[in-house]
């Protein structure tokens, strides 16, 4: 009996609903996508990847159901494990996938905590198995099959105060041999806080006259503050946005020392009608470097006598 209640609180593991607490945001309930890749799209949030845990197909038995064919395993030979989740636009309420996770008597347990820099960050979910949900912490409970055949995991809804930027998940193990949990983030769940998306001209590209780009916000919104940050950063450069949408001042690579080449940035632009309220992201053509072999404005003229 404990087993099939077991199945029925998990049903339904990958397309099936979260319960969540009232006014969250509705589309975080399903799971019926994944991330498969980083850096990847989700709803016009960008998402980046930093940390040990690598994508790899198996299909570990979760709560009776096997797992989608690729996920990202965490705990490959070491006892602690843990990423970060960069979002383009603050986010709340993300939908994870977990499963594969063991224990043994002998070994000690494996867990899965969240955490996210908006501030109180609480876990809820209602499709899980096998172990104990406490705040922001999924722990195996040591019920596990012995033969490997079932798992603990589930599907968990990350929560926040704030909505947030940053989400690490750190996995922990007593033993190597415990072999790690599968993780999933759930595309749909990735939406940004208002529905509003830059769009972008072409880029003007630097010039000796000008050496840095430029580029047109089409439909620009004077209501709204706009952030404009290099591919792979999470610090916005200092731009002039004029009243017309213009962002000017868009540099290119540049090299702090002399043995190096300039290289071209790509730009992701976002606009907030609030502090922790962001749009979708628009991603701008590269701004290449400007050449090379400019001479001074001032160089003069050689005259032959």
């Amino acid at each position: 009996m404990k087993k099939i209640i077991q199945y029925l609180r998990f049903s339904a593991i990958i397309v099936g609903t979260v319960a969540i607490l009232a006014g969250k945001n509705a589309s975080a309930q399903t799971c019926t996508n994944t991330v498969t890749s980083y850096p990847g799209t989700a709803n016009g949030v960008i998402i980046n990847y930093y940390g040990g845990a690598f994508f790899h197909n198996g299909t570990p038995v979760t709560c009776g159901q096997s797992a989608p064919s690729t996920s990202q395993f965490y705990g490959d030979g070491a006892t602690l494990t843990s990423g970060t989740y960069v979002f383009s636009s603050p986010v709340n309420d993300i939908v994870f996938w977990v499963g594969g996770m063991h224990d043994t008597p002998a070994d000690g347990v494996e867990k899965v905590v969240w955490s996210t820099n908006g501030g109180n960050t609480s876990v809820t979910s209602s499709n899980y198995c096998l172990g104990i949900l406490s705040d922001s912490t999924f722990t195996s409970s040591g019920s596990q099959s012995s033969d490997g055949s079932n798992s603990a995991g589930g599907v968990f809804v990350v929560h926040a105060d704030s909505p947030f930027t940053k989400l690490t998940l750190e996995h922990t193990q007593g033993n190597t041999d415990l072999n790690g949990a599968s993780v999933l983030l759930c595309s749909g769940s990735v939406v940004s806080c208002f529905s509003y998306t830059p769009v972008l001209s072409a880029v003007t590209q630097p010039t000796c006259a000008t050496p840095t780009g430029s580029f047109t916000i089409t439909n620009y919104d004077p209501t709204l503050t706009y952030t404009v940050t290099p591919e792979g950063s999470t610090t916005p450069t200092a731009v002039t946005i004029d009243p017309t949408g213009l962002v000017s001042g868009v540099p290119y690579g540049v090299p702090t020392d002399p043995y190096s080449s300039p290289w071209p940035i790509t730009y992701y632009v976002t606009a907030f009608n609030a502090p922790n309220c962001g749009s979708a992201t628009a991603i701008s053509e590269s701004v290449q470097p400007a050449p090379q072999d400019c001479c001074p404005a001032d160089a003069g003229t050689i005259t032959r006598q």
